[in-house]
């Protein structure tokens, strides 16, 4: 799987596209400014980046 390919979308898109490759094991991190802090992922955040080599993989996320 080419993870790029989750990069821009919101991240409920991309939990739908690791469901549906059969990808469940996956933690997610959210970058904002350092005022803002104890941010929770929400689905309609964009994903800005993927680690496929951590375990477990990890995506990093931002409010839009």
């Amino acid at each position: 799987m080419n993870e790029l390919f989750l990069t821009g979308m919101t991240l409920k898109e991309a939990k739908t596209v690791l469901l549906q490759k059969g990808i469940t094991d996956y933690r997610v991190t959210v970058t904002c400014p350092p005022r803002c802090k104890n941010l929770n992922a929400d689905d309609d955040f964009r994903v800005l980046l993927v680690y496929p080599n951590h375990y477990p993989m990890t995506i990093l996320v931002c409010k839009p």
